[in-house]
This record gives C-alpha cells, sequence and structure tokens, in this order.
C-alpha cells in the first residue's frame, strides 16, 4: 500500500510539473529549435513571421503562424530572395522523448492556407520534390487545409487551389493520401497509395470527378535508376460518362466531343520523359489507338500518333470558333509532334476518307508536313507548309493541291447551290496554289485551277478582318459561258458580305454560241458599294463593247447603278441573234453599228441616254423603264435615215415606191407605258415632204384590247408610196380599187380571198385628219373622218372633205363577220369633168354636179363585193357641157333651106359639144347591175331621156339616149346607143327617123 500511494504520489508531482512546465519554458527557444531542425530537413530558410505557441498536455504540440519558406540557397547567394511557400497557420503534434533532449519532431502536422509557388525560377531551384519522410521530418500525417499551387513556365501557367489533403504513413513505411483540388473549372477527388514512403515501390492513384462524371486510374511500380532518379512502370484507365459535361467545366463549353470516353494505356516515366504505349480510346463509337510521349527534361514537348477507324467532327467541334490569330501563334516552349489519321473522317455531314495530319511544332514554329484525305465526290487535297513568326507577326506559308472527280458533289457538301447549272457541268476540276496565311490576312500566289475545259490562273489576297475583302488579279483562258447560265437569275445578297478589289481577263468566252474574245474587268467592292472601274470585250460577234459605272445598296431593298457604255460593231445582226436568237428578222438588221450613253437603276427603275447609229440612220433614246410608278415606260425617241429607199434595201424588203425615193424619213415622239395602257404622245413623222404627227395609246385593261389614236399628216400621195408594181388597178388593195372604181381588167375582178378576221383583234377608235389624201387624180383637200372599231365592225363616221371641186360627206362601214360592206356618201357641186375621169377614165360631162351614193354589199373576194353590190345613187347638175355631141350643129343644119347632108349631119352630132341646162337622174343598183331609167337632160332647144344599165361585174354599159328638139316639134327625135366596155363604149347614133323625115321633105341629097 505504501509503495502505491508512492507511485501515485510521484505521478501526479510528474503530472503537475508538465501542467506547470509551459508557463516557465520561453517559446522563442523553441522558435530557433524548430527553424534550425526544419532547415536541416529541407535545406532552404524558414520564417515564422508569426507568434508561436507550446503545450505539453494533453500532448506535446505547437502552433504557429504566418510561416515562410524562401527558394534554394542560391537565390541568397545571387542577391535575390523569393518565396517558395506561404502558409498563413501551422499546427503540429511533437514527439515527446526527443524534448527531453532539446529535439522537436514533428508527427501530426496541420497546414492552413498554404500557397507553393512553383513559377519560374522556384521551380527550378532546388529539389522541392525531397520526401517528407526525412530524419528531421518524420511525419506520420500532414493535413493540408484550403492550399494553392501555383506553376508558371513561360508563357503557360496553371493554378490549383482549394486543396484538401490527408496524408498518412503507416508502421510499415506505405503512404496513404487523400484530397480533392479545383483546377481549370473542375473539383476532382484523388486517392494515392504507396507501398514505401521512403523508397520505390507499389503505387495507386485515382482521380474521381463526382459531378459530372469521370475517373482517372494509375497504378504500378516505381524504382530507382542507376544514376539515382526513378522510373515508373504503370498502366493507366481514363473514363468519363459525360465528356461534354466535363470539358463545359473546364471552360470548354464549345466544343462537343460525345458523351462516353474511355482510354487505356501502358506508362512508362523516368526522369527524361513519359510514354503512354497501347494507347486505346474509345469515344462514343469511334475507336483509336496510338502512342504518346511527353518529355520531361528540358523544354516541354508532345509526341502523339493516333490512328481511329472514324471520327465525327460535326459532334467533336460542334459550334467551336477559333481565334486565327492565338491558333497561329503557339507559344515558344511548346514542343509537339502530331501524326493523326483516320479512315472516316464525318464533317459538314460527309465524309472525308484516308484524312492524316503530319505536323510539328518548335521554338514558336509549326510544320505541317501533310494534311491530306479524300473530300466527296472524290476529291483529293494534300496541304503542306510553316508556320512562323515573322516580324512579330504570325505567318503560314503553304501550298495546296486538290484534284476532285465530281465537282458538283463537292460543291454541295461545301454548302454551295449549284443546282441551277446545267447537268453535264462541274465534273472534274483541279487547284494548286501557294499561299501565305496571317493572322489578318491570306495571300494566294501561283494560283492555278481548271473546272471542265476553263483554266483560271492568278493570284489573290483575303483580308480576315469582321468584313472580309478580297483583291485578286485573274486571268481564264476561256470559258462556255451557256454551260453554266442557271436557269433563274440570282440575287446579289453574295456580294454583299465581303469588299473585293479585282482585276480579271478572259481569253475567250461563249455566250449564245458566239466566242467572245479579250474581257477584261477592273472593279473595286467595297461596303455594298461596287465601283467599276473598266469592263470591255475586244470582240464579240463582230463587236466590241465598254462599259465603266458604279453599284450601289448591294444586298439591300435600296440597290441601284448607273453606267457609261458604249460598243460598236460590224454587223448588227450578228449582235441581235446573240441577244435572242428566236428573233426571225435579226436576219435583216445588217451592217454596222455603234451604241454609246449612259444608263442608271434605282427603286427598280432604269433611267436610259443612248444614241445609237445603225442601218444607216441614227436613233436617240431618252427616258425611263420599269419603276413602281406608273407609267412604267417613259421613253422619248429621235430616229431619222437619209432615204426611205435605202433603209428598206437594207431591211431586206423589196420596195420601190413608185413616185421615187421619198428621200430622208424623221420619226420623234414619247413612248408610254402604264399598268394595262401603251400610248404614244408628240409623234412626229416625216417622210420627204410628208409629215405625220399626232398621239395613239392602247389599252390592255379591257377583255379586247382598245386602240385610240390622232393623227394629223399633210399632202399624202397614196400612189407616190405605193409599190411602183402596184400602181396599176389590179394590184392596188382591194378597198382602193372598189373606191376608185377604176377599170377592170379583161380577166374580171380579183377573186382572192379577203380575210377581215383582224378587225376582231382589237377595238379603235380612230381621228384622222391631213392637208391632202389623194391617189392618182383623185385628191381630197382637207380629209378627215372618225373611225370606231367595235365587235368586228369598222365603222367610219364623220368623212369630210373637198373632192373634185366638191364637198364630200358621208360615212361608211366594214364587218369580218360575213365580210358586209356599207358606205353612204354625198358629194356636193363637184367638178363632173374630174370625177368621172377618174371613175371610167371617160370624160363626157364637164360642169359641176351633186352625187349621192348609198350602197352595200357582201362577200369573201373583190369580185364577190362587187357582184353583191346593193343600193340607190343619184346624180344631178345645173349647167354644164356634154361632151361627143353637137345639137346646135344639128338645129342650124334643120334651120337650113337647102338640101341636108345627111353624113355631114351624122359627123356633125357625134363630134363638138353641147351646153345643158340641167342633167340628173336615179340609179338603182342590184347585184352589181346599175340601172337608170330617169335620166335627162335638158340642152336649150333639147331635152333627152336615157336609160342606161352598168354591169360593174362584167365592166360593160347598155344604154339608150333619146334626143327631142323642142324648136322643132315635126322632127322625130333620134338616139344615142352606148355599148361595150364602161371607159370605152361603142358610141351608135341611131338617125333613121330623121333621115325618113328629111327625105320626105325632098331635101335629101344623095351621096
Amino acid at each position: 500500500m505504501r509503495k502505491l500511494i508512492a507511485v501515485g504520489a510521484t505521478l501526479l508531482v510528474l503530472v503537475g510539473a508538465l501542467l506547470v512546465a509551459p508557463r516557465f519554458v520561453d517559446p522563442a527557444a523553441y522558435r530557433d529549435i524548430l527553424i534550425a531542425e526544419m532547415h536541416r530537413a529541407i535545406g532552404r530558410d524558414i520564417e515564422i513571421a508569426g507568434p508561436l505557441t507550446f503545450a505539453l498536455l494533453p500532448t506535446p504540440h505547437l502552433t504557429a503562424a504566418d510561416i515562410r519558406v524562401d527558394a534554394a540557397d542560391t537565390k541568397r547567394r545571387n542577391g535575390g530572395k523569393s518565396e517558395m511557400l506561404h502558409a498563413a497557420w501551422l499546427e503540429a503534434r511533437l514527439a515527446p522523448l526527443p524534448l527531453l533532449a532539446g529535439r522537436i519532431v514533428l508527427r501530426n502536422v496541420t497546414l492552413i492556407d498554404p500557397v507553393l509557388d512553383l513559377s519560374g525560377e522556384n521551380a527550378a531551384g532546388g529539389d522541392w520534390r525531397q520526401s517528407i519522410a526525412s530524419d528531421g521530418l518524420a511525419i506520420d500525417t500532414l493535413q493540408i487545409v484550403n492550399g494553392t499551387v501555383l506553376y508558371r513556365a513561360g508563357a503557360a501557367s496553371e493554378r490549383v487551389d482549394t486543396i484538401a489533403l490527408e496524408l498518412k504513413r503507416g508502421p510499415t513505411g506505405a503512404l496513404h493520401a487523400t484530397g480533392s483540388f479545383r483546377s481549370r473549372g473542375l473539383a476532382p477527388s484523388f486517392s494515392l497509395a504507396l507501398d514505401r514512403s521512403d523508397g520505390p515501390g507499389g503505387f495507386a492513384l485515382a482521380l474521381t470527378l463526382a459531378r459530372p462524371a469521370g475517373r482517372i486510374e494509375l497504378s504500378g511500380e516505381t524504382a530507382r535508376t542507376a544514376d539515382g532518379s526513378y522510373s515508373l512502370d504503370a498502366s493507366v484507365k481514363a473514363t468519363s460518362e459525360d465528356l461534354a459535361a466535363v470539358l463545359t467545366r473546364s471552360g470548354l463549353s464549345q466544343w462537343s466531343p460525345g458523351h462516353r470516353l474511355e482510354g487505356t494505356a501502358h506508362v512508362k516515366a523516368d526522369a527524361g520523359q513519359i510514354r503512354l504505349d497501347d494507347l486505346t480510346l474509345a469515344l462514343d463509337d469511334a475507336r483509336g489507338d496510338g502512342s504518346l510521349v511527353l518529355p520531361l527534361a528540358g523544354t516541354h514537348g508532345v509526341d502523339l500518333s493516333l490512328r481511329f477507324n472514324r471520327l465525327d467532327l460535326d459532334r467533336l467541334v460542334g459550334a467551336a470558333t477559333i481565334d486565327p490569330s492565338t491558333a497561329m501563334s503557339p507559344p515558344p516552349w511548346l514542343r509537339v509532334k502530331l501524326d493523326l489519321a483516320a479512315a472516316a473522317l464525318g464533317w459538314r455531314g460527309g465524309v472525308i476518307r484516308d484524312a492524316r495530319l503530319q505536323a510539328s511544332a518548335a521554338e514558336g514554329a509549326v510544320a505541317i508536313e501533310r494534311l491530306a484525305g479524300i473530300l466527296p465526290g472524290n476529291s483529293a487535297v494534300t496541304l503542306d507548309g510553316q508556320l512562323a513568326v515573322a516580324n512579330g507577326q504570325p505567318e503560314f506559308r503553304g501550298t495546296l493541291d486538290t484534284g476532285t472527280d465530281n465537282l458538283r458533289e463537292l460543291l454541295r457538301w461545301l454548302g454551295v447551290d449549284a443546282t441551277s447549272i446545267p447537268a453535264d457541268r462541274l465534273r472534274k476540276a483541279t487547284l494548286t496554289s501557294r499561299f501565305t496565311t496571317h493572322p489578318d490576312r491570306v495571300d494566294i500566289g501561283d494560283l492555278d485551277l481548271t473546272v471542265d475545259a476553263s483554266r483560271l490562273t492568278g493570284a489573290a489576297t483575303l483580308a480576315l478582318r469582321q468584313r472580309l475583302a478580297v483583291g485578286a488579279r485573274l486571268s481564264i483562258d476561256q470559258l462556255n459561258l451557256d454551260a453554266y447560265l442557271p436557269s433563274a437569275a440570282t440575287g446579289t445578297a453574295l456580294l454583299a458580305g465581303f469588299d473585293a478589289n479585282v482585276d480579271a481577263t478572259i481569253a475567250t468566252l461563249t455566250w449564245h454560241g458566239q466566242p467572245a474574245r479579250g474581257l477584261h474587268a477592273a472593279a473595286i467592292l467595297q461596303n455594298g458599294e461596287l465601283t467599276l472601274r473598266e469592263a470591255s470585250i475586244a470582240e464579240l460577234a463582230d463587236a466590241s463593247a465598254t462599259a465603266s459605272g458604279l453599284v450601289t445598296g448591294i444586298g439591300s431593298k435600296d440597290l441601284a447603278w448607273r453606267a457609261t457604255v458604249s460598243a460598236k460593231g460590224t454587223e448588227l445582226s450578228h449582235v441581235i441573234r446573240l441577244i435572242d436568237p428566236e428573233i426571225a428578222f435579226a436576219w435583216r438588221l445588217g451592217g454596222a453599228f455603234s451604241v454609246s450613253g449612259d444608263l442608271a437603276s434605282d427603286a427598280g427603275a432604269t433611267a436610259i441616254d443612248l444614241g445609237v447609229t445603225a442601218l444607216g440612220g441614227t436613233l436617240h433614246l431618252s427616258g425611263e423603264i420599269g419603276g413602281s410608278d406608273a407609267p412604267d415606260l417613259d421613253i422619248a425617241f429621235e430616229a431619222s435615215h437619209p432615204s426611205l429607199s435605202r433603209l428598206a434595201r437594207t431591211l431586206g424588203i423589196a420596195y420601190q415606191p413608185a413616185g421615187g425615193d421619198p428621200g430622208a424619213v424623221t420619226a420623234a415622239g414619247k413612248l408610254r407605258r402604264a399598268p394595262a395602257k401603251l400610248s404614244l404622245d408628240d409623234l412626229a413623222v416625216s417622210l420627204g415632204a410628208l409629215t405625220v404627227g399626232g398621239a395613239a395609246d392602247l389599252d390592255l385593261a379591257t377583255a379586247r384590247p382598245k386602240l385610240g389614236a390622232t393623227l394629223v399628216f399633210g399632202d399624202l400621195a397614196i400612189d407616190r408610196f405605193l409599190p411602183a408594181r402596184q400602181t396599176a388597178l389590179l394590184d392596188l388593195p382591194s378597198f382602193i380599187r372598189l373606191a376608185a372604181a377604176g377599170t377592170a381588167p379583161a380577166s374580171g375582178w380579183s377573186t382572192t380571198p379577203i380575210d377581215l378576221t383582224s378587225l376582231g383583234l382589237v377595238d379603235a377608235d380612230f381621228a384622222l385628219r391631213g392637208d391632202r389624201l389623194s391617189y392618182g387624180a383623185a385628191a381630197i383637200a382637207q380629209p378627215q373622218a372618225m373611225l370606231t372599231l367595235r365587235d368586228d365592225t369598222l365603222e367610219i363616221g364623220g368623212l369630210s372633205g373637198t373632192i373634185f371641186g366638191g364637198a364630200l360627206t358621208g360615212k361608211a362601214s366594214l364587218a369580218s363577220v360575213g365580210n358586209r360592206a356599207a358606205a353612204k356618201l354625198a358629194l356636193q357641186g363637184a367638178d363632173l369633168n374630174s370625177l368621172l375621169g377618174a371613175a371610167i377614165g371617160a370624160t363626157p360631162l364637164a360642169g359641176r354636179g351633186d352625187l349621192d351614193l348609198s350602197v352595200a354589199t357582201q362577200g369573201g373576194s373583190l369580185a364577190e363585193l362587187v357582184g353583191g353590190l346593193n343600193g340607190t345613187a343619184r346624180l344631178t347638175s345645173n349647167g354644164g357641157t356634154l361632151s361627143g355631141i353637137d345639137l346646135q350643129a344639128l338645129t342650124a343644119r334643120l334651120d337650113g333651106t337647102g338640101p341636108t347632108d345627111i353624113f355631114a349631119l351624122t359627123r356633125g352630132l357625134s363630134a363638138g359639144k353641147t351646153p345643158y341646162q340641167s342633167l340628173g337622174g336615179s340609179f338603182r343598183i342590184t347585184d352589181g347591175i346599175v340601172l337608170s331609167d330617169d335620166f335627162a337632160l335638158v340642152a336649150g332647144h333639147a331635152t333627152a331621156r336615157a336609160r342606161i344599165a352598168i354591169d360593174l361585174p362584167g365592166w360593160s354599159v347598155q344604154s339608150r339616149i333619146e334626143f327631142h328638139l323642142t324648136d322643132h316639134g315635126d322632127v322625130p327625135p333620134f338616139a344615142l346607143t352606148l355599148d361595150g366596155s364602161i371607159d370605152a363604149p361603142r358610141k351608135v347614133f341611131d338617125i333613121n327617123a330623121i333621115e325618113a323625115y328629111l327625105t320626105h321633105r325632098g331635101t335629101t341629097a344623095s351621096p
């Protein structure tokens, strides 16, 4: 019992001593011991800038604030100082027994808010990777709370923060660590197991991402090499069920490589490099294998070789965007060698076969030894080049060589719509070029492109700015435009997206089957404005042309342009057939020509001011075409030619006017077109001495077009403008023959069918007036008429004028239904001598008279119309002379007392003239036969009555006129018979009764 009490008392004294001892211990003494021990252990200068506390119970431990570990001593000797580690707080459990000897041995250590800076020289100074299981730091447990690691080497930098670490060493020397950290937006957790903490051995490392899911497992053996360094031989496996989410959390949200990743490799590492052999990757359905080498000594580098069966770039890249200037500026410390291949590479919805990239990067330069593949359309592409820094700017110099057997398919894959180009085009193509790519531009040289049978050479520059700009000098040997013309016109939206400065030439261009040679164009496109400095064609269809101008508002609703054009050639017909091969009469428009002037378009309207010299004459056009406002055509024209006959011959028309060449031809006016209406105003035409003016309009809004016109002419001699062969009545148009009532041919009236169906094409209202209208001897002074065409019927009303010295009035009609015609005419005070001379070719009467005519007819030819003529006529005259008979001579002989010579009396009757006081009668017209039985004559002391029958279809006359001598009531009447052709009848006097009367008087003498 006493011994037990003694032991207890001793323990109490010891415990009391332990409790009271720290009050008499100076912590500053342990500060120096702690700093010295840690410096000896890690070979670095250590500073404890904050307070330090020490306690023995319940276990020996200490705390320190603001701990700093400097870089290697070599830096201090060089006069520099760099902080490698800084911790806000340190807590440590101490080994009790070493304290009795004045030594501090740390067992459990906790660091709060430590920052380990491995940047620059800190990373290179000393061996910061020294084992924590040193003689002076036999730590059993190490905990880190909210730690941070900083790493920089050259332009590369990395930050790992929010580090939580618990590291434990087992009794056998095994080491186990668990923890987590945050880097690049990810917060992985990890575990590490080492068989030995003081030397090589087996290990297992696992890195896990809980959200998003991902895991890396590394296990194997470490060993010490002959030079004292370590080596690694392990296997690694990486898996992710949502790789897209992992990359999104890493700040690469624009990439969408797929969802599931699994990779394995055999890892070998030593002080010089890390190798991944037997590397396999499975990305969704893509499978790949290869190797990866990462050098550790010297500069940083990567040697990667991968071969895939299939990769889908559309899923891998997604909506990723790459800054060209960044891609072209690799850091100088980067060393990369790549050999990537894919049997099938999916891109833009197509497949690139046998794709391969062989490239390397070193000292800020990138060399692409080979970038090749077979694109859609069996299109082989090969690219190589060198990326380097020149004058502080990265540039890539390379060559491109491509060829395709199906350019149409390649263009479709590239998103270019070529469906409007004929199917037999865009077959084969080749392209070779040298090019230099800068961050802000691409220079293309030695460009050699062939498409089908065309070859393009030249050079170009592409400015890579927010708005793409292109500068190019190009030359094309031949281009068949007919083969590439689209089926529909394309818009200008494509031109609105870039700027350009282009100078291009085409040696031969084929259009509408015609070869054009020597084409040249120089133009500047900037901000939707195209300046055409020059466009020229040296030869096209025996013509040449030049143009210059400006186009604004490209790609907008405010598109506008203006141009100055000129063209000249030796054969106009060739150019017309080139523009429209369907123009049938183009062959007639031959000869030299020239065109010059200005064109401008704004808001859909085109203003023109053109001068044309062609066909031996001139034409000037000015005005506006198109536009949303009415009229959509407003053109003033002026045309002239020195000779109408020559113009006709130039046009291939066999026209020789009966009156000879009228001389110069001029025409001027304004042509306007509003919606559904076409009008011609201010018309002024001259044909030699003839002038024609007026206006006309065509209304297309009605079911049948309606034509309206007012024409005023000067002295129009119809027969002068008729072809010479048509001056005979036989060849006159039927309506002129009918009106002229001239001599019928021996063969009769024409039986050629008359087609009046054209009367049904339009409705019309015409107002005509002139100074003089003539045909042969018939002339109408101050003629005027109103023509109305309705329902296939032409009505002529308000007809008036002066003809044969008399006043003409009347109306007429002509209908296509049944070929019906009718006329009602009145002629007052006409010169009968002129009238009959023009009508029947004979002049039996002289004087003035009145004629009233009302006729109607129907027939399909002129013969039928004459044969179907029906109506009435009346002729009256008050005073004149009758030719071919001398009644005064007959009276004088009858008044004589001597014998009368009957033959002399007959000769007196058939010659001379007889004045008359009145003459007239009515006529009935039936089926072309004109009959009168009341025609009467009062001539001095004689009267006459006549029965007249005129057969117009047969062009004959039968007439008997009986004369009565009023002063000789006992003298019997005598008669005059007319028989035969209307214009030359046989005249026979019947004087038998007078002869008997004279015989009875006994005065007749024998011959």
